[in-house]
């Protein structure tokens, strides 16, 4: 009977291990920590899953590591969550109205923001510094 339970045991868990496995991306182990796109702009990832991953993308005049925090008013800091889309690298932000959307695909070495497509931020100030996402963003060192 023992052998039977971790036998099920064994099978639950290499199954879960799959399952993750096919709905990872080959370079999730680069998908962590602080990017920055030279000196105005950076992206946090966190709390990355099997479906997507936490963010805090800041643009402007940035605190590098801090984004906008406590900073300077001509700064944008926008929270969101990117969904996998059907290629395992490339996640999806839209914003609940499907208003502002882009873009955030993984590679060897950096982190990539494309398609900015609609109105983003709710002033012109905001929607111009998000105009300036799209881009390599490398790992902080």
């Amino acid at each position: 009977m023992t052998k039977k339970i971790n036998l099920a045991r064994a099978l639950v868990a290499l199954s879960f291990g799959l399952s993750a496995t096919a709905f990872a991306g080959a370079l999730e182990t680069n998908l962590s920590g602080w990017f920055l796109k030279g000196e105005r702009s950076e992206i946090a990832v966190t709390g990355l899953g099997n479906s997507g991953f936490n963010f805090r993308l800041s643009s402007g005049n940035i605190t590098p590591g801090e984004g906008c925090m406590n900073g300077p008013e001509d700064c944008l800091t926008l929270w969101g969550w990117a969904t996998r889309t059907e290629n395992a690298d490339e996640f999806l932000y839209a914003n609940q109205n499907g208003q502002c959307v882009f873009y955030i695909r993984n590679e060897p070495k950096a982190v990539v923001i494309h398609g900015l497509k609609g109105t983003c931020g709710t002033t012109e100030q905001n929607r111009n510094a998000l105009k300036s996402v799209d881009g390599v963003y490398t790992p902080r060192q």
